[in-house]
């Protein structure tokens, strides 16, 4: 991954920790980020998939929290999450802040059909799961564009925040039509 694309997600994940030690709930109140803005509550799942085809067409890396620390990629090969190994061009393995609840891995995967079908598969942009028999949850999926994170959710939270162009299409009705 370039240099670029690390330092996004390094800035989000800094602005997401110092975020979460101060309380989560004033993040998620309709805040305006720098040249983003909160997502649509997406009700039903036709709208959810007009959604994420919109986000994915403008996505290059899809960036996942995968909770607990994996090991190696053999874990995500042998879980409900396999199909997706191959996509991945990185992984890595980080040290969760103070107050939270430990070690977690990051996986960068390169959007592609695959990619595309596990999404289209969910529910809704929040809808992940743990792979009980092999104690990992992939979460917070980060969509990345040239080095700027352009979508980015935090799952057990609810939350979604886009990138101004693409919050200014979901305001041109792209959601509803």
């Amino acid at each position: 991954m370039g240099k670029a694309k690390q330092k996004a997600v390094e800035r989000f994940w800094k602005k997401m920790n110092s975020v979460e030690t101060m309380r989560i709930e004033r993040f998620i109140c309709n805040a305006k980020l720098k040249d983003s803005y909160e997502a649509y509550n997406v009700l039903d799942h036709d709208e959810y998939q007009r959604f994420i085809k919109l986000v994915l067409k403008n996505t290059e890396i899809v960036c996942f929290k995968v909770d607990s620390w994996l090991d190696d990629l053999d874990e995500l090969r042998h879980s409900k999450w396999g199909m997706l190994s191959e996509n991945v061009v990185e992984m890595t393995n980080e040290e969760g802040v103070s107050n939270s609840s430990g070690s977690y891995s990051r996986i960068y995967m390169k959007n592609d059909y695959t990619l595309y079908e596990f999404f289209m598969g969910l529910k809704n942009i929040f809808d992940f799961e743990e792979d009980e028999s092999m104690g990992i949850k992939l979460e917070d999926p980060l969509f990345i564009k040239n080095g700027e994170i352009i979508c980015h959710t935090l799952t057990h939270e609810g939350y979604c925040d886009v990138a101004e162009d693409i919050y200014e299409l979901l305001q041109k009705g792209f959601l509803h039509s």
